[in-house]
């Protein structure tokens, strides 16, 4: 049995962690005949490099993950070894490794303004260039490490190179409580004597335009820089008052909406341009490690030039992502380029940036492009856009060849791969997909384009699906984090994460705002690691306190009647069940000011202090338990006697039906009776759903596993509107926001780029191919269906790589799945059989 994908807080080796007690997991895989099925003994050593040593001794457990017990020291780095033996005897061994950031404490650099005066806002903000020379005496086996954050986006030259590892630095965080700063091996970069080190710092999202509002200066007004470069662990160039900055370089203008302005012939800056720094007493006490892989670069799409009818000239690159274009050509000196970037071409085949526009500012998304003479060599650097188009304005003589595209998002671990036999919904998966890299700017965000914001709302419908595509661990441990220390004094939990504005109205909001108990909830069961939810345990329970109190706060006239109205939450404004078919933005949200939103409410009112009571039971916190547990059994009276007759549901929207079943709102047999009821709307409005962000995701499986498997697959495969595969028959690359993205007019509506309703992957993985993981307990459960012809999944999960196949064959069809080492797997089959299996490879034939 081989030990496989060692993690250091599921990532790969990290450097510049602050984590307390790192976790360290592994997998296993059963290799030979040899070989046992199951792990019995671990072990794990670590060494620091400051002397920092632990050896778990040989601990017997068939667990495959475990905290360090002890703490590092600043900038530590450490070696892990873990070995495994089987239940023959038979060892195996695999190594890792991690290094600590730099403590508060350790920091000795100042923070540095480069602006003499700050620009307006409504002008051009051109890009600071702050630059050190320093000396260094290079020696054997020394290593080097650059710590650095800013305030606005930055890069960094070394000696002219630029520092690779990170994209759009220090991202995006709720900078007043947590500013994340960044660690970099620049070992290779430094030459003997000596050197120059460069920054370049954009506007980012500290005073960018951010929001659906398009708010500048949401963060602050200035920019900003804190650099510490080390050499053995020795400072030897930090920010101070020594560096110079100039405001006349070639980046004229960033933003992570609007895009950038570049002059190529202003490269060269003269020294009588550059002027002092201003020293700033910003202090350390926000700044924080990420403890999550950063922005990268990663695929690279090559163009195709296509001429519109009204005579535009357009790069199509293929795939709608988020990222942005370089290119290389030559010119004369002084021409000027637009590029504007957008996701579609509109009903008459031209380009349109309108379909993502807000109500509230312009999205542009352009580059302007100021040529030197002779060779232009230039990539986007601090802007970051949604598109698969690009207008091209000003180019006499257009070579696709000179243009790449780059995907950027957070470089989390791909976990599954998937294909199956029907080409629509295969194309659905890989939609998803894309939707999902296109929106991990840092945190997971609700589109590339006119927002970039971190809704609740649309992570708590993706997170189940989000599991199964990518190793989520980090990313979701970062967002609890931010979401927690801006959590307001009075428990209520902000609806965005991160959002430099004032408490707004949809702060607390139902079902969106309850992401901070669901996603660690939900982290919890995938990984078999309660750490999130214990570490926010206090903070969680202040919010289901939140919650309590302001559905006994107030209670509206015509629900006085309701003998539980102390727990109906019709208090405060919601989103609701966001974009249902046929929805009228006004008149939905108009009602809900009016009336308030009181289903939703109380469900997740219901819903919170449920995982609260149940988390509590576990910690043995035995009173507080009992509490939310009675509290969560009222809220769901409330809502039985406020929404259902005695447990039966009356209603045609589909959501009414959904949410009670999978919130614990209803008996036993209460559910089975609306699990019918649904099934039957779902026949009566023709297999097309009416479902909005908060249910849409739970639609078909509530159907299959109350029996309903044919239903949703007809939903699944549903090709009018609104259904699934609409915007897969037209063509899109990605998930739009909205069901009717493409109108009955021709017109196109909304983002082109949003995963929430992508969220039926989770369904195709979970019961088409049937892998469901729960509490280190694997189910592989299929339900094929004859439309799909074939299908295959491997998913590499928390407990290993498991593998669900399944072909129809003239009367049969053909399973075939894979257990990984270390786990016991329950089979169940269509025909009812089922078996459990250990490690290996099982086939089996079920007649149709």
């Amino acid at each position: 049995m081989n030990i496989e994908k060692i993690r250091i807080e599921h990532m790969r080796n990290p450097i510049g962690i602050d984590v307390r007690h790192p976790l360290v997991s592994w997998t296993l895989q059963k290799r030979g005949e040899n070989d046992g099925f199951r792990q019995v003994y671990w072990n794990i050593k670590s060494e620091g490099s400051l002397g920092t040593v632990w050896d778990s001794g040989k601990v017997q457990d068939s667990s495959m993950q475990h905290r360090i017990p002890i703490e590092f020291d600043s900038k530590e780095q450490v070696e892990v070894q873990v070995t495994v033996w089987d239940e023959n005897g038979r060892e195996d061994s695999g190594c890792a490794s991690f290094e600590m950031g730099l403590s508060r404490n350790d920091w000795k650099a100042s923070w540095i303004n480069p602006e003499l005066t700050i620009p307006t806002a409504d002008g051009l903000r051109p890009a600071s260039y702050l630059k050190k020379t320093f000396s260094v005496s290079l020696e054997e086996n020394k290593s080097a490490r650059l710590y650095a954050t800013a305030h606005g986006t930055y890069n960094i030259y070394l000696n002219g190179r630029k520092v690779e590892g990170h994209v759009l630095a220090p991202g995006v965080s709720e900078c007043h409580q947590i500013l994340q700063y960044q660690t970099y091996d620049v070992t290779e970069y430094l030459k003997d004597g000596e050197n120059e080190l460069l920054a370049v710092v954009g506007n980012g999202w500290w005073r960018g335009t951010v929001t659906y509002d398009g708010i500048r200066n949401g963060f602050g007004e200035d920019v900003a820089f804190l650099a510490q470069l080390e050499y053995g662990g020795q400072t030897i160039c930090m920010t101070d008052e020594s560096w110079i900055a100039t405001q006349d370089g070639a980046l004229r203008n960033t933003d992570l909406m609007q895009g950038e302005v570049y002059d190529a012939r202003m490269t060269c800056v003269p020294d009588e341009q550059w002027h002092q720094v201003k020293a700033e007493s910003f202090g350390y006490e926000n700044i924080e490690a990420s403890n999550c892989p950063p922005i990268k670069e990663h695929e690279v799409f090559d163009a195709e030039v296509l001429y519109t009818p009204n005579g535009e000239c357009v790069l199509d690159f293929g795939q709608n992502i988020a990222g942005y274009i370089g290119f290389e050509i030559e010119a004369e000196g002084g021409e000027e380029y637009c590029f504007t970037h957008g996701e579609t071409l509109d009903k008459n085949g031209n380009f349109t940036i309108e379909n993502f526009q807000s109500q509230n500012f312009r999205c542009e998304q352009r580059i302007v492009y100021t040529c030197k003479a002779g060779k232009n060599k230039y990539k986007v650097s601090h802007s970051l856009m949604g598109f698969r188009y690009v207008k091209v304005e000003g180019m006499k003589a257009i070579h696709p060849e000179d243009f790449k595209a780059y995907a950027v998002y957070t470089d989390l671990e791909e976990t599954s791969k998937f294909s199956c036999g029907n080409p629509l919904v295969d194309q659905l998966v890989k939609n998803a997909v894309w939707s999902l890299k296109g929106n991990l700017a840092d945190i997971p965000t609700d589109c590339p384009t006119r927002e970039k914001s971190g809704f609740t709302g649309d992570l708590v419908t993706y997170i189940h699906t989000f599991q199964y595509l990518m190793d989520t661990w980090p990313m979701i441990q970062k967002y609890i984090r931010n979401q927690a220390m801006a959590q307001y004094e009075d428990g209520c939990v902000k609806q965005i994460v991160a959002d430099p504005r004032e408490r707004g109205d949809m702060d607390g909001a139902g079902g969106w705002s309850n992401a901070f108990e669901i996603l660690p909830d939900k982290n919890g069961e995938w990984y078999n690691d309660r750490t999130l939810f214990e570490t926010y345990y206090e903070k969680i329970k202040a919010w289901a306190d939140f919650l309590i109190q302001r559905a006994g706060s107030s209670t509206r006239p015509q629900n006085m009647d309701n003998p539980y109205h102390d727990c109906l939450d019709d208090v405060g404004i919601h989103w609701g069940e966001w974009l249902e078919p046929n929805f009228n933005f006004e008149s939905y949200m108009a009602n809900i000011r009016a009336n308030g939103e009181s289903e939703v409410g109380t469900a997740y009112l219901s819903y919170a202090c449920r995982i609260v009571s149940r988390h509590a039971q576990r910690m043995g916190r035995k009173e507080e338990a009992e509490y939310y547990a009675a509290k969560a059994d009222r809220a769901a009276e409330a809502y039985r006697y406020a929404f259902t007759d005695n447990g039966r549901i009356h209603s045609n929207r589909m959501c009414r039906y959904i949410r009670p079943i999978v919130l614990e709102l209803l008996k036993e047999e209460e559910k089975q009776q609306t699990a019918a009821d649904l099934n039957e709307l779902v026949k009566r409005n023709g297999y097309k759903l009416n479902t909005g962000f908060l249910t849409t995701h739970e639609l078909c499986r509530v159907l299959s596993d109350y029996g309903y498997v044919q239903t949703a697959y007809n939903l699944l495969l549903q090709e009018g509107q609104p259904g699934w595969l609409h915007s897969v028959k037209h063509g899109m690359t990605t998930i739009p926001e909205s069901w009717y993205a493409f109108r009955p007019d021709g017109s196109r509506g909304d983002s082109f780029n949003h995963y929430s309703y992508g969220s039926v992957v989770g369904w195709i993985f979970d019961t088409a191919a049937g892998i469901r993981l729960k509490n280190q307990e694997l189910v592989i459960a299929p339900k094929p269906d004859e439309r799909l012809k074939w299908l295959d999944l491997e998913c590499d999960t928390p407990m290993g790589k498991v593998k669900s196949q399944w072909k129809y064959e003239d009367d049969t069809v053909k399973f075939l799945f894979e257990v990984p080492g270390n786990v016991q797997a329950q089979i169940e089959l269509p025909n009812g059989e089922q078996y459990l299996v250990s490690t290996g490879s099982y086939e089996f034939m079920v007649n149709q």
